[in-house]
């Protein structure tokens, strides 16, 4: 996934594949405006597809919804990736040791595509300050225009594999 700031003028600089504007902090995120990010896997297929642009509002405070796309730095190499939230904080999550609960800043994030996605079921909960952003409109491909859909929630959602 590539990622930059919605206007053109970029301060230049980058971290793990990052170009972080002026108004930006060391995690990426902006303190104002709209970024762009480029989607390069198939992790949240059929929702998102590679080639897939988005915006992203880079200011979020605490986790979104349920069902929300967002952007975060893994917490295994710190690269961006981008996941659906499963579960927020205060949640409780089934995995094959019993029940996880997520602390007041965690969320569990898992992609869609389960056979290619690697998410919460590897490396655990996230903590909120590895949140860049939540990822809102699609923008291009024309063809795939539109407001990105809150997607697959359910049984599925709410099961979980042990951490790594």
């Amino acid at each position: 996934m590539t990622f930059e700031p919605s206007d053109e003028s970029s301060a230049g600089g980058t971290s793990s594949g990052v170009s972080l504007s002026p108004l930006a902090d060391a995690l990426g995120r902006a303190r104002s405006g709209v970024w762009r990010v480029a989607v390069a896997e198939e992790s949240m297929a059929p929702a998102l597809a590679a080639g897939d642009w988005l915006l992203l509002d880079p200011t979020p405070r605490r986790w979104p919804r349920r069902g929300s796309v967002v952007v975060f730095h893994e917490p295994e190499s710190g690269l961006l990736a981008i996941k659906r939230v499963a579960a927020g904080p205060g949640d409780h999550i089934r995995i094959s040791a019993g029940i996880l609960h997520l602390g007041p800043e965690q969320a569990w994030l898992l992609g869609d595509n389960n056979a290619s996605s690697i998410d919460s079921r590897r490396y655990g909960p996230v903590e909120l300050e590895a949140l860049v952003g939540r990822a809102w409109f699609r923008y291009a491909p024309a063809s795939r225009v539109g407001l990105i859909p809150r997607g697959p929630q359910g049984p599925r959602r709410a099961r979980a594999e042990p951490r790594a």
